[in-house]
């Protein structure tokens, strides 16, 4: 494990350890885990992607989970 949180699992991917969570008493929003990697390429359709930038190829198991490390390590760092 690295000093932010993440397990280097082969070349240019990390494995989210670390999710944050923002709640205001009632609602709790919480990152992406490895689980709902399935939920997110079922979910994807064209507007997604092109709103993500991966259009016109579709995501794949591997750049979910990129996005979501991505997306995690920016939380914690500050994001860019």
């Amino acid at each position: 494990m690295d000093p932010d949180g993440f397990v280097r699992a082969r070349p240019h991917t990390w494995t989210v350890t670390v999710v944050p969570a923002l709640s205001d008493g009632v609602i709790v929003l919480n990152g992406y885990t490895n689980s709902d990697i399935a939920a997110h390429l079922a979910g994807e359709d064209e507007g997604t992607a092109r709103h993500f930038g991966s259009w016109p190829q579709a995501s794949t198991e591997a750049t979910v989970r990129d996005a979501f490390a991505r997306w995690s390590h920016d939380w914690k760092t500050g994001g860019p």
